[in-house]
Order: C-alpha cells, then structure tokens, then sequence
C-alpha cells in the first residue's frame, strides 16, 4: 500500500496518470479506496490517448516510456508479487482504519475489511492496468516535435525506412508478456469472484462486500471472463456493421497481435499518396497485408472495402 501511495505522489508518475483521465471504466472499492481501472474494451481509446498526450508534452516519447519501465512496472510487479503471498494465505484479513486512512470520507465505517478476495480483485486491476503499458512501451514513438508541421518531414517519418513505429528489440517479449497478463488477470478476477462471493461473515465493513451478488450475477461475471480468456487463444467471429448497413461477421485473432507482433506498423498502411500534409488513401483502399498479421485471418481488401468504404 505504501508502494502505491509513493508512485501516485511521484512527479513523473502524475504525467502518466493523464492516461486514464475520463469516467469510462468500473470501479471498485468503497469512499477514498474507489478505484477506477480501464476494461478491456477501452485499450484502443487508452493508446489514442496515449499518442495525444504525448505529442502534447515536452519529453520525448522514449524519455516518458523510460518512466513507465523503471518507476511505474516495477512497483506494479512488486505490489504482485506481495499480493501472490497473500493469495496463497486464503485466511488472510486486513483491517485498515480510519487513521491508517489519514482522514478517509465521514460516510466510511469504522474499519474496512480487506480479505483475500479484496486482494485477487485487485491483483486482477492491476494486471489490466500493467499489460496496456507493456503494449505502450514495445515500440518506438520518438518524432522530432517542432517538425510536425513539416510535411517533407511526415512524408519522410511514414513512408521512409525509420524507426518510428517499429518494434523494440525486447518489443516481442513485451507483448507476449502483455498478453500473460490479461490472461493471469482473469484468473485472478475468477478466484475474486469466488471467494467474496463464498464470504460468510458480517459484510458491513468488507472492501468488496457480496451482499448483492446473486448467483446469477457470478455466472454472467464468470462467462464473461471465460469469453475473454477464449478471445485471448482462439479465433473468434465478431459482427461488424458494413456500409450498406447490414452485419457482417469477420474473424479476429488478438492472440497473434501479441505473440506475432507487427514489426513495423508504417508498412500496413493502405496504398495512399499525399496532398500537401494530408495523407490520402489511394482509391479504392489497399492494404498490402489485409490480415495484418493475422490478425484478420482471411480479410481481403475486398473485405474491407465493404467494411469501410472504397
């Protein structure tokens, strides 16, 4: 818990923290202890916001990737690997008090209950937080600010040899990592469900208290997790909307976005040319890899027209 409180007071991390400004999310926890963390749906908004920030700051990408590697990845793997002893302790209970909070909220209770299900949940929190940075970190973003509105110097950053955009030498263990971690967290989120759920003692003062799970609610909670662990290995078929309207289903394959990283990210680009500083897809749109590593098993550029438009 110290861990946590120094890395939130950190003035490196406070830039970092920019990433997950906003009110999408879950949440759990109770008063001051209310803890936001992004599901997994919302990673590409959080590398969106990640590219925004970024070109909004003075550091340099590499130089705010620096922070996330040596401040912020290794207190999250410290905290976890404290919280695994504590899994391993199923009668486990902490009691964290009103003065141990430093002033929490006047509608808290007295005491808050921690028990090993608080701790698996926030085990899980943890990990969908850690696995975005590992994503975040496995490239190279440098670019030279003040060239930025130099369109010699965009054309040269996107359709030259370069390292922008391209995987780290470590680029591939960071993903495959990346992916363990969204993995172990499912895990991880299971056994929480689970034990709260299993909790028969006064539920006033718990973190996490069970008292309006039903069991209907753990079933969905668990199929959902059970969907996310088979998106993660397996092929899935997701339904899209093409232009026309009508659905259509493609299959998607997340697994080889981490264990078959894009090398460089510049040649998937679609065949465009340029008008001043404007980046125009060539008509009607190709992709030289419509798969994108596999990752759309079977799309054709065919396919993507359909999907996006000509």
């Amino acid at each position: 818990m110290c861990r946590i409180v120094k890395l939130y007071k950190d003035p490196d991390i406070k830039k970092i923290l920019e990433l997950l400004k906003g009110d999408s999310g879950r949440y759990i926890g109770k008063g001051k202890f209310l803890y936001r963390y992004p599901v997994f749906s919302q990673t590409p908004q959080l590398l969106y916001s990640f590219i925004t920030f970024i070109t909004d700051s003075i550091p340099t990408v590499s130089e705010i990737q620096q922070i996330i590697e040596v401040k912020v990845i290794p207190a999250i793997d410290y905290i976890l690997a404290r919280f695994s002893i504590i899994e391993n302790n199923p009668s486990f209970i902490f009691y964290l008090t009103p003065g141990m909070g430093h002033g929490v909220d006047a509608e808290m209770p007295d005491t808050i209950e921690i028990d090993v299900g608080d701790v698996y949940i926030g085990d899980a929190a943890l990990r969908t937080v850690e696995s975005p940075l590992r994503v975040l970190t496995a490239y190279y973003f440098d670019v030279v600010y003040d060239s930025l509105n130099d369109s010699l110097y965009i054309r040269k950053l996107i359709d030259t040899p370069n390292p922008f955009a391209t995987l780290k030498p470590d680029g591939s263990t960071k993903m495959s990592t990346a992916r363990y971690d969204l993995l172990n967290g499912v895990i991880k989120a299971k056994r929480g469900i689970t034990s709260i759920f299993n909790e028969t003692d006064d539920q006033s003062d718990d973190l996490l208290p069970n008292t309006d799970m039903t069991q209907a609610d753990v079933d969905s909670a668990m199929a959902t997790l059970d969907n996310i662990t088979n998106a993660l290995n397996n092929p899935i078929q997701i339904q899209v909307e093409d232009t026309s309207g009508m659905i259509v289903e493609i299959t998607l394959d997340a697994k080889q976005f981490f264990i078959n990283p894009i090398q460089d990210w510049k040649q998937k680009l679609p065949e465009h040319h340029w008008e001043g500083t404007d980046f125009i897809p060539d008509f009607p749109i190709t992709f030289p890899d419509p798969t994108f590593n596999n990752i759309f098993p079977g799309m054709t550029n065919e396919d993507w027209r359909r999907i996006i438009g000509p």
